[in-house]
C-alpha cells in the first residue's frame, strides 16, 4: 500500500508561514515516486509562501491549512 510522504515542515517568518524551497521540491519528488535530492551545502535557503505552495501543488488554502495542522500535530506527538 502506498503511503503519502510527509508534508514539509513550515517555518514562521515575521508571523507568516513559509516553507523551505528544497523541502517542497523533495515533497513533490516523493509524490511522483522519485527519491529525494540532497541539499547543496553552498546553496542559500530560499523560503516560499503558502500561496505559492497552494498554486504549485494545486490545492486550495483550506487543504494546505489542514496539512500544516496535521504536520504540526504529528511533530507534537513525537
Amino acid at each position: 500500500m502506498h503511503t503519502a510522504p510527509d508534508f514539509p515542515q513550515p517555518t514562521r517568518v515575521g508571523g507568516r508561514l513559509m516553507f523551505d524551497r528544497h523541502d517542497v521540491e523533495n515533497h513533490k519528488r516523493q509524490l511522483m515516486g522519485l527519491t529525494p535530492a540532497d541539499r547543496d551545502p553552498t546553496a542559500p535557503i530560499v523560503f516560499v509562501t503558502t500561496g505559492q505552495i497552494s498554486n504549485e501543488l494545486q490545492i486550495n488554502r483550506r487543504t494546505l491549512g489542514r496539512r500544516v495542522r496535521g504536520r504540526i500535530r504529528g511533530e507534537a506527538a513525537l
